[in-house]
């Protein structure tokens, strides 16, 4: 790539639960120049950010209920607005800006006061308002006594994508092409979670043909250059020919993001990128550090797409890229879309994995977006709905993880976690191992990103399985496997013919026909919601799932719990 343009590189810090990064939502221009002074507007009315956007005020960086302004001429505005405005805060020579936020509103009171940052002689407290602060820091990097109590986020100005009424209510899911069902169906479900197993430390890695264990992936270390290197032959042994490094610094150590791309056979130039962090982080972050979850799981993901969807065609080129640099301020992706911007790249989607391997009593992911995304959060949406078990929620607001960058510059993206990501007990610990993880839950993600990446790329018509000649025998498989709400439903036959595919239960009596038609040969999926035919929902107990296609009668048992 060319046309870069260099952000400063901040503080190394890890982070706790709870703290993470701040998105960049700035129009100014020059990335790399350091400003005089700063304000904080605060909005006293709930529509004044988007007021403010709407009327073209220049931000230079922005939380999600505030903007930090650079210019007196964008103070002069907001103050005739609905917004309480503090500052100027002089910054210092040699001195970097780094903005911080407790993500979740009970963990303020344990976030650090000024009293804790008087401590530091080089950091100095410009503002801080309940789970927001500015801090100016001496010599480019937060301190190590800081450093397990603050997420950062660098001043980085990038576009502010224009206001956008919210979306409309849907009355038409998406349809996804029928071969959508047999790439969603080659899902392996062992060797997706082998690869969790193998970053995280749990199962030797081969790097080079030689045994290679994991304790830390943290971005500055050798064993994150090894990780790359893992993801790199990854890539190349699926077949890729286009595989590449994306060089970068953070806090002056070299870093890399590893992509691989699948070329559009009629739109090249059209792009859909399927992502996730590589890096992790811990209290000891340098040494022990396994993050399975966090984010051995959203890299799976992205490897298991890649390996499915490179044996088709699609009118969209596809990008496979695990970032990193994530854990220390989303550098890996910032580098990535300030040189896409340069570029002009054309980017139609981005599907971020970050945490999709863990449920303890939601078995739901959240789709976090901004509302001008709101399209690509309905395919995804309607594909967990399709081809999982997967409930979800749409969340209106991008926050700290590798979709924010794009977003910020007005690319379409969402970032896939699970539900229950901020009680996960293992968040940025020791403990965050592949045990704790559950392969349904990381199955059921896959799946649902294969199919909307193939529907947003646009499966050629003449796409096939390579090699393949379809499936030779009745299959059908259900998962999640019990299940606490709705089921997912894989079935393939290896000749077109009618299908009747029925619920039961344990005394045999039908409950539900949920397919009953002609079907051609090869993939199918569907989804059982558990209930009846007049819609009464079903209790825990045992279930069976009956597929009939002519003489032949395949029979699978369900179980519900809770």
């Amino acid at each position: 790539m060319s046309n870069r343009r260099v952000v400063r590189p901040l503080a190394p810090l890890f982070f706790i639960a709870g703290l993470l990064l701040a998105p960049v939502i700035a129009t100014s221009a020059d990335v790399s120049a350091a400003p005089e002074a700063l304000w904080v507007a605060v909005p006293e009315d709930p529509g004044a950010i988007e007021a403010a956007r709407a009327g073209g005020v220049r931000v230079r960086d922005a939380f999600p209920d505030a903007l930090v302004l650079d210019s007196a001429e964008a103070v002069a505005k907001l103050r005739e607005s609905a917004f309480r405005i503090s500052g100027p805060f002089a910054v210092g020579p040699g001195e970097g800006v780094v903005l911080v936020r407790a993500r979740r509103a009970e963990l303020v009171d344990a976030t650090p006061g000024p009293a804790d940052l008087a401590l530091e002689a080089s950091v100095r407290l410009l503002w801080m308002e309940g789970r927001n602060a500015l801090l100016a820091v001496g010599g480019g990097e937060l301190p190590a006594g800081l450093a397990s109590a603050w997420g950062p986020k660098a001043l980085s100005p990038i576009p502010l994508p224009a206001p956008v009424p919210p979306p409309p209510s849907r009355e038409t899911a998406t349809v996804f092409a029928p071969v959508i069902d047999g790439m969603v169906a080659q899902v392996d479900e062992a060797a997706t979670f082998r690869r969790v197993e193998e970053l995280s430390g749990a199962e030797p890695a081969w790097i080079g043909g030689n045994p290679y264990v994991f304790t830390t992936r943290y971005t500055t270390t050798s064993m994150c250059d090894a990780a790359e290197q893992y993801v790199y032959q990854k890539f190349q042994a699926m077949g890729y020919t286009d595989v590449a490094f994306d060089p970068f610094l953070v806090f002056g150590t070299p870093a890399r993001n590893v992509i691989a791309t699948l070329p559009g056979t009629v739109s090249p130039e059209s792009e859909i990128i399927v992502c996730g962090h590589l890096d992790s982080t811990s209290p000891e972050p340098t040494t022990d550090a396994p993050g399975a979850n966090d984010n051995a799981s959203g890299t799976a993901v992205v490897l298991a797409a890649a390996e499915i969807l490179e044996h088709y065609a699609f009118e969209k080129t596809i990008r496979f890229i695990a970032f990193t640099g994530e854990e220390q301020g989303l550098y890996g992706s910032y580098h990535y879309v300030q040189e896409a911007m340069g570029n002009g790249d054309q980017i139609d989607g981005v599907l971020n994995c970050d945490m999709v391997a863990y449920w303890s009593s939601s078995y739901e992911v959240q789709l976090e977006s901004e509302i001008f995304a709101s399209s690509l959060v309905s395919v995804v949406d309607d594909a967990c709905t399709a081809y999982t078990g997967l409930g979800t929620q749409n969340v209106w607001g991008a926050w700290g993880s590798d979709h924010a960058p794009f977003l910020d510059a007005g690319y379409p993206a969402l970032l896939v976690i699970e539900d229950e990501w901020s009680s996960y007990p293992c968040y940025h610990s020791t403990c965050d191992t592949a045990g704790m993880q559950d392969t349904d839950m990381l199955a059921d993600v896959t799946r649902a990103v294969v199919a909307a990446a193939a529907h947003l790329a646009v499966p050629s018509p003449a796409t096939s399985v390579a090699g393949s000649s379809g499936p030779t025998a009745l299959d059908l498989v259900i998962g999640p496997n019990p299940t606490v709400g709705s089921a997912a439903i894989r079935y393939a036959i290896p000749v077109e013919s009618s299908v009747h595919l029925t619920v039961h239960d344990v005394g045999g009596r039908l409950l539900r026909t949920i397919v009953n038609g002609l079907h051609p040969a090869g993939a199918h999926a569907t989804r059982w919601d558990g209930r009846t035919r007049d819609g009464t929902a079903v209790g825990a107990g045992v279930y069976f799932l009956r597929l009939e296609t002519g003489d032949r009668v395949l029979t699978e048992r369900l179980v519900r719990i809770r």
